[in-house]
């Protein structure tokens, strides 16, 4: 969508015009679906890949709405109208908060905290929970990763060095408690171990060598280790109900020495060393912690046969999480995959993305996409409600892709779209949505003028400020990037390039040309950075602003300090050599 957005013209315009673009096209996928009678929503296809570790490839239709025929706007608009006449919105004077249905299909509707990346102060906590709870979340799916403070023998070196303390962790559930939110912690027990297995006292225990990923779950020290996390983990949770024990994405199972001699031994396959690990996690939890039931990603579950999930008798010890991002669920997870766990687990969760899915650097939230993946999750709410019974949803927001990666947006850029979509997945049964996009705002407290003017939404919902930092830094970047305006224009090309500089010749009209935009864009992200790292820093501690100001605004930094560089050298020469340049003997 933000490519696409660059391309119609919108890079130069503030970041207002680009709030509201968002804004519209995903009122519009929602009026669109309902206008057309459609429960069951049908998407552009995807590519069958990972939806956590693969970049998604986004469709090619997805700025439809905002390029239809005058006809066809004028037919949707009609039909708008119909449906917005028989809306009832009413605004609750005391909150912001649009009123809405009381009638939930999903009894728990919890938002993924992904800690591995930007964890946020515990004082910020004060202000999104209470903010979360207003719009209809219940609970707090919370992964902490190397932020918890693991002690003991087996822990040295494994929190990270600005992890939560006991004391902070105590005071964020005492928050979430006071909001009426319920914390779910999530420990990985199996695969995306990175934070465990990187270090050098642990290589031993991890399944392929070269792959700090996975567990060996046949090490001896397996089952001690996780006994352990799983036991700090739980007694730092009071009251705790459910412990999500992950176990996705584990593709190196049964490939080291000691699980080749297990599946010889028990003649296994390799799913049943999967399921036999899992169980065992699970019935540790079960049996020691009697009042804690165990949630586990289903991936995995995904290539076993039905016979082999149900003589597992995995369903007593688990409740599974269905996990998919893209836009259409069904064509990734398919009615047979609904049948065998209909019949083989009493409770199913699912789990979307409002942030975090669309690529592993990405800045800004894609809004439409997320939305279209709520959409999708709801029709096969609809379409299998009496089947299955869908306990409650996650709504993941991935900071990092894995322990190794870079930041993906930053938890306050993903806010508009997880409200939008709390919205929809509480609503989606009516014709019940946002007549306007300034009801939306309204929603997200966002200050937003018309006509809109330069500076960025100004939006008063927790960490609103720095969503508007991330808006001015890409559309700044989306400047800088550009192959007509931007530091890489045709002039720079022609008179500016490797080639240019390296042999100290060149026009110095056309690099006093190509270069006449260096100071201010230098100014410009100068003061982007000393902002953020204001602003930022009111949410994040220094590391983070630190890390996402040398992942996005130091690289254009030194691009531009070394076009300084090279452009005062080339302004300095007043005469130049004979042609050809590159008179050497070797060539």
């Amino acid at each position: 969508m933000y490519i696409k957005m660059k391309h119609l013209g919108l890079s130069k315009l503030s970041s207002r015009y680009i709030f509201i673009a968002i804004i519209l096209v995903a009122i519009m996928l929602l009026l669109y679906g309902v206008s057309n009678g459609n429960e069951h929503a049908k998407f552009d296809s995807l590519k069958d890949k990972s939806p956590k570790t693969a970049k998604v490839h986004l469709s090619s239709d997805e700025n439809e709405y905002m390029t239809q025929s005058h006809a066809h706007l004028l037919q949707q608009r009609q039909k708008e109208q119909l449906l917005l006449a028989g809306i009832n919105m009413k605004k609750d004077p005391s909150s912001s908060q649009m009123s809405r249905d009381t009638e939930h299909t999903l009894e728990y509707r919890v938002v993924h905290l992904d800690l591995k990346g930007a964890p946020p102060k515990v004082s910020y906590f004060e202000d999104l929970f209470p903010f979360l709870k207003m719009h209809g979340a219940n609970g707090i799916l919370m992964e902490y990763e190397d932020m918890f403070p693991y002690s003991g023998p087996y822990f040295e070196n494994v929190p990270a060095y600005n992890a939560y303390s006991g004391s902070d962790i105590k005071e964020i559930l005492r928050l979430a408690e006071v909001n009426k939110i319920e914390v779910i912690p999530l420990i990985q027990t199996f695969g995306h171990l990175e934070f465990f297995l990187k270090l050098k006292q642990n290589m031993d225990m991890r399944e392929v060598f070269s792959n700090a990923g996975s567990l060996c779950p046949t090490h001896n020290k397996t089952m001690k280790v996780l006994h352990a996390m799983i036991d700090q983990v739980v007694s730092m949770h009071p009251n705790l109900k459910y412990l999500h024990i992950g176990s996705d994405e584990v593709y190196e199972v049964g490939r080291c020495a000691r699980c080749i001699e297990k599946l010889k031994q028990e003649n296994w396959k390799k799913g049943q060393l999967f399921l036999h690990h899992v169980k065992s996690v699970a019935k540790y939890v079960r049996t020691t912690h009697p009042h804690v039931m165990p949630l586990v990603w289903e991936d995995m579950f995904r290539t076993l046969t039905f016979a082999e999930l149900l003589e597992s008798g995995i369903s007593q010890w688990v409740e599974p999480v269905v996990w998919n991002y893209h836009p259409n669920i069904l064509m990734h997870i398919t009615s047979d995959v609904w049948s065998m766990y209909a019949h083989n687990f009493k409770n199913i969760w699912i789990a979307s993305a409002f942030k975090g899915a669309t690529g592993p650097d990405q800045l800004l939230t894609n809004f439409t996409y997320h939305l279209e993946n709520h959409m999708s999750w709801m029709a096969i709410v609809e379409q299998f409600k009496h089947q299955v019974n869908f306990r409650g949803i996650m709504m993941t927001g991935w900071q990092r892709y894995d322990h190794f990666s870079v930041l993906c947006e930053l938890l306050p850029v993903g806010i508009p779209s997880l409200i939008l979509n709390l919205y929809y997945i509480q609503n989606y049964k009516h014709t019940y949505f946002i007549d306007t996009p300034s009801k939306l705002l309204d929603l997200l407290q966002c200050d937003i003028t018309f006509p809109p003017h330069g500076g960025g939404s100004q939006c008063a919902f927790p960490g609103g400020r720095v969503f508007n930092i991330a808006q001015r830094f890409y559309l700044l970047k989306n400047e800088l990037d550009s192959p007509v305006t931007g530091i890489n224009n045709p002039v720079a090309r022609g008179w500016l390039s490797q080639e240019n500089i390296k042999w100290n010749f060149s026009n110095p009209h056309q690099v006093e040309a190509a270069t006449g935009d260096i100071d201010r864009f230098k100014m410009e992200l100068m003061n982007l950075k000393t902002e953020f790292r204001h602003v930022g820093g009111e949410i994040y501690d220094k590391y983070t602003t630190g890390e996402w100001i040398e992942t996005n605004i130091q690289p254009y930094e030194k691009r531009l300090d070394d076009l300084w560089t090279a452009r005062d050298k080339l302004l300095m020469r007043v005469d130049w050599p004979r042609r050809p340049l590159n008179m050497h003997p070797d060539l």
